[in-house]
């Protein structure tokens, strides 16, 4: 699930607008909405936009890493993904779904990652994996 999916539906206990207030009996807050720019208007109505730079702490778990396996292409071209994998490193359910929805073909028409890319992402899981193993040799999967 992404840390950007609007609600679409009303929280429990919230307040439902009165229908019997006309539009025209509110105060006016701004100047009139024929003076704003349509963009404002509709403005609540775009869909957050992905953080595409690092974040600090997307920074720190990336320079904690060993050099041999650092997504650097990944860290370039699609910094939200490397916020995400940051986020969930150490959440090993999540990081383990997440590796596979990144990895594998279930994502609709989309093209994909480049291949360099892609090797970055299947050298970081594998490590990941190997970091994760139990004494028995299996993967730690909380």
């Amino acid at each position: 699930m992404s840390i950007y999916h609007a609600r679409r539906e009303q929280p429990k206990g919230a307040k439902q607008p009165d229908p019997t207030l006309a539009l025209e009996d509110a105060p006016e807050l701004s100047a009139p909405a024929s003076e704003q720019a349509p963009a404002r208007n509709m403005a609540w109505l775009r869909k957050a936009r992905p953080v595409e730079h690092l974040l600090p702490t997307t920074i720190r778990w990336f320079e904690a890493l060993p050099p041999e396996v650092r997504p650097v292409a990944l860290a370039e071209k699609y910094g939200r993904v490397a916020n995400l994998l940051a986020q969930q490193w150490n959440d090993d359910r999540a990081c383990h779904a997440y590796f596979d929805d990144l990895l594998t073909g279930r994502r609709g028409k989309r093209r994909g990652f480049p291949v360099n890319v892609r090797r970055e992402l299947w050298l970081l899981r594998e490590y990941y994996q190997r970091t994760r193993m139990t004494t028995d040799g299996h993967l730690a999967i909380v």
